[in-house]
């Protein structure tokens, strides 16, 4: 009888330490979550300022060209323009290709730091950019840090193409 309830003394010793071990690894866990979401939060806090910067710069360039639009001229002059935005992983970069006031090509020339899932999702951006001739389209879903890097780089390569 003595023999089974050293055994459960023990039993509980493991169990109480096992718990307790659970316990330290939960916390430490929890908080260095805590840490990644303000990080997160901090950076994209500083993309979406440098995106609104950045449609700022554009939306004044858009209204001079918007002008000489309506007046007949060429909204861009003819070449290929190369461009640069933030992503969720880095710099994007692209050229694109316009040719009588049409965005005929965009070609990703790097995005090194990209996550491949995410940034494969973004890509959608660049169809749609093609199809309505503008880059101001909405973000992919689960890819919005990566497409409005795509979407920015575009900006500043027609900000360079703008007559």
């Amino acid at each position: 009888m003595r023999s089974n309830w050293f055994w459960i003394k023990i039993l509980n010793v493991v169990l109480i330490v096992g718990a307790i071990l659970f316990y330290n690894q939960a916390a430490f866990y929890h908080k260095n979550a805590e840490e990644a979401n303000k990080q997160l939060q901090a950076y994209a806090q500083q993309v979406q300022e440098a995106n609104q910067a950045a449609e700022a710069a554009g939306s004044g360039a858009s209204g001079a060209s918007g002008a000489a639009a309506g007046a007949g001229a060429s909204k861009y002059k003819d070449g290929t323009y190369s461009g640069s935005g933030q992503g969720y992983g880095g710099a994007i970069n692209l050229d694109v290709t316009v040719e009588q006031d049409t965005i005929t090509d965009i070609q990703v020339t790097s995005a090194a730091g990209e996550t491949d899932t995410y940034f494969n999702s973004a890509i959608a951006v660049i169809d749609e950019i093609l199809t309505q001739q503008t880059p101001d389209v909405d973000a992919v879903s689960g890819a919005t840090l990566s497409s409005n890097g795509i979407i920015n780089a575009v900006k500043t390569a027609l900000e360079q193409a703008a007559q």
